[in-house]
């Protein structure tokens, strides 16, 4: 199994509530000798790949009901409005750089209220730290939304997700925007 360290991070918070998230991770193997495949599914399987995966708070509880009846936090294990253990990398469908532009654009444009200012910071992050020579994947299930693979619970109202394999520099990229 390929293991993933952490080595940068830019995150942008828009309006309290709207985050732009690029996290670079560095492979404990040489990604050029995996398949894209084998690269995501070990990508979904670590700690990057889920809500708070990195900081699981010990016994930190949420209410899930009106009855209070309560769970621990780190028992949910989504992405975005997705179960993490159903999501594989046949979810995610390749594209290219320009597509995946696009598509993140489009759904910033939609939530951005302030002339554009969503955008423009978010193009300064993938400006600064996104190789545009890299393979893209987007994980492609917000189209029609298979209900098996919806989360117990979820904090997100809004998700866009891509990871990006930059196999020459041994770097995979999670790249997220979304509303929680």
């Amino acid at each position: 199994m390929i293991e993933f360290k952490k080595i940068k991070e830019a995150k942008e918070i828009f309006d309290a509530s709207y985050f732009f998230l690029v996290r670079d991770l560095k492979s404990n193997q040489d990604l050029s000798k995996n398949s894209d495949s084998d690269i995501i599914d070990d990508i979904i399987k670590s700690k990057y790949h889920n809500w708070r995966g990195e900081d699981e708070p010990e016994g930190l509880t949420f209410s899930i009901s009106k009855f209070g009846i309560k769970k621990p936090l780190n028992n949910f294990k989504f992405y975005g409005f997705f179960d993490n253990s159903k999501i594989s990398s046949l979810n995610y469908k390749r594209v290219v750089f320009e597509e995946f532009k696009k598509k993140m654009f489009a759904v910033i444009h939609e939530c951005d209220n302030d002339e554009n200012a969503y955008e423009i910071r978010a193009q300064k992050i993938i400006n600064a730290v996104i190789n545009p020579t890299a393979i893209f994947y987007h994980l492609d299930l917000n189209e029609e939304i298979n209900t098996d693979m919806v989360a117990e619970w979820t904090s997100y109202s809004l998700f866009i997700a891509f990871i990006s394999l930059d196999k020459q520099n041994n770097i995979a990229t999670l790249i997220e925007f979304g509303q929680d």
